[in-house]
């Protein structure tokens, strides 16, 4: 805002077009007894800040086929690897994800099943499941360690996606217009139009 290029006033502008051409679409739920659980989505962009080198976050929550929570994020610090950006993005879902659980909880809703996970790398699902510490994942070892004990617990399941059904994808970084449109569709955005009609 201080220093903008025109780089970031081309985004602005882009950004401004894109708020103009879905200004009708809403968020719609669909309630289903037999699927009303909470599925969570988690992504990271490792070094997608061209001139910091840090991260993005994402994670999206959703319940009745429908957005509930979601966040896109700049990590604080460079991150060494995509498992390591992964594990980081995992770890910020899974605290969200407890917070909700924990809402419907008192809420006597439903009595919520352990969280489903969603995660397109499959090297940090599997550092969360492996029980051994290795010299490679000391600088993320607490992490490491609050997502197994979960695991282990059976309060979370984590679980590989593949890259295409990753629908928190567009929350780190930008994605072709079809995945963008399909990203939109699952978390529960639909036109004003069609919605009236559900």
């Amino acid at each position: 805002m201080h220093n903008p290029w025109p780089l970031h006033v081309m985004y602005l502008k882009r950004l401004l077009h894109y708020l103009k051409h879905t200004s009708d679409l809403s968020l719609t739920y669909k309630y289903n007894p037999s699927n009303f659980c909470l599925l969570g989505y988690s992504h990271a962009d490792w070094g997608g800040d061209p001139s910091t080198f840090q991260s993005t976050s994402g994670y999206l929550f959703l319940l009745a086929d429908g957005a509930v929570s979601w966040q896109s994020k700049k990590q604080t610090r460079v991150t060494l690897s995509f498992t390591e950006a992964e594990y980081s993005s995992m770890t910020l879902a899974i605290k969200e994800g407890i917070c909700l659980n924990t809402f419907l909880k008192g809420s006597t809703l439903l009595i919520p099943p352990p969280i489903s996970l969603y995660c397109d790398n499959q090297s940090a699902i599997l550092l969360a499941q492996n029980v051994k510490h290795s010299e490679k994942t000391k600088n993320i070892a607490i992490k490491l360690q609050f997502i197994r004990e979960l695991v282990q617990e059976g309060s979370i399941k984590l679980i590989h996606v593949q890259t295409e059904q990753e629908w928190a994808d567009f929350l780190t970084k930008s994605v072709p217009k079809a995945k963008h449109l399909e990203s939109c569709t699952h978390t529960g955005l639909r036109s004003l139009q069609s919605s009236s009609s559900i």
